[in-house]
Formats: C-alpha cells, sequence, structure tokens
C-alpha cells in the first residue's frame, strides 16, 4: 500500500488537495482532522492526553490500513519540525512493517495567500485555526514551513495551483 502524507501549515491547502487525490486514484482519505475531532470534546488541544489520543488513532488507523489490502491512503498532518519527527519515524516505521511505503508531499504558499485561506468558510466544518493571529502564534513556537528530515518530500508551491492539479502532479510524481 502507498500512504501519501500531505504536511505543511495550517490552511495551506492539504484537505482540499488529499480530497482532490483521493478522487484522482481511489485512494482513501484520513486527514487530520478526523483524530483531532473524535478527541477534542474530551480533552483540551494540546494537552498531554489529547495528543496521546489522537496520535494512538492516526497511528492505529494507518497501521490496519498498511495491513489491508488497500491500495493506497491519502493522510494530511502539520508538520512542526523537531516536534513531530519521532512521531514520523514511528509513522513510518508502523507503515514499512507492512511492506507498505510513505511518500511524503509538502505544501505550501504565500503568506499573504495563507492568511486569506485561514478565514476560508470551509474552515468552519473542523475545529481548524481561523485566524493569522493564532497561526502566527504557532510559528513562533514552531517551524510549520520546513520539509521533513530524513525523507523525501514532493514540494508544491500552491499559491496558484487549483487543488486538482497539484493533485494530477502528486499523481505523476509518484506515479500512483
Amino acid at each position: 500500500m502507498k500512504v501519501i502524507f500531505i504536511y505543511g501549515p495550517p490552511g495551506v491547502g492539504k484537505l482540499a488537495v488529499a480530497t482532490a487525490l483521493a478522487r484522482l486514484t481511489g485512494y482513501k482519505l484520513y486527514h487530520n482532522h478526523l483524530a483531532i475531532e473524535a478527541v477534542l470534546p474530551i480533552f483540551d488541544y494540546g494537552t498531554k492526553e489529547f495528543n496521546r489520543l489522537i496520535n494512538r488513532y492516526r497511528l492505529e488507523m494507518l497501521d490496519a490500513a498498511a495491513a489491508s489490502s488497500l491500495p493506497g491512503m491519502v493522510a494530511t498532518f502539520v508538520y512542526a519540525k523537531g516536534a513531530d519527527d519521532g512521531y514520523l519515524k514511528i509513522l513510518t516505521k508502523t507503515v514499512e512493517k507492512h511492506g507498505s511505503k510513505v511518500f511524503f508531499v509538502r505544501l505550501y504558499c504565500s503568506s499573504d495567500e495563507l492568511k486569506k485561506r485561514l478565514i476560508s468558510k470551509s474552515r468552519m466544518r473542523f475545529s481548524k485555526i481561523r485566524s493569522a493571529s493564532t497561526l502566527a502564534r504557532l510559528e513562533k513556537k514552531y517551524d510549520l514551513h520546513s520539509t521533513v528530515d530524513g525523507y523525501e518530500s514532493f514540494s508544491i508551491d500552491n499559491t496558484s495551483v487549483p487543488p486538482n492539479k497539484a493533485a494530477r502532479m502528486i499523481k505523476e510524481h509518484y506515479k500512483l
């Protein structure tokens, strides 16, 4: 199985691109906020239990999917360089123990475009960051714009690239 792991800062368009890629490839989609929304009603964002549970749910889902006969899966994630490196090592080992492979895709866009996207109505559907000031606080604490160390990443500047085109670029790059 192929796991396409799309990452980037909040608001960059990960879910839009992942949805288009899932439609294009027939792969299943498991986006970041599915785990978050399951835990958030009980544990506050960022608490020890919140982080433990969302990581456990994500890893369990990826483990089960990698062990299945699915051809592929698309997942999304906000990657914080340094803070998330250990989690990504566990994630790749979890997937690879079944003979599956993780393919990393980094999305990025201009700062002005990112600020516009944060206030998009589509972000209201889930508990997503919707303000430039919240994003700025996160950016002071974490590096949300770098590539993942130790793994090849296909990077796409999607400032003016629509989700369907970005999905086609990913499909062609990784020969999905």
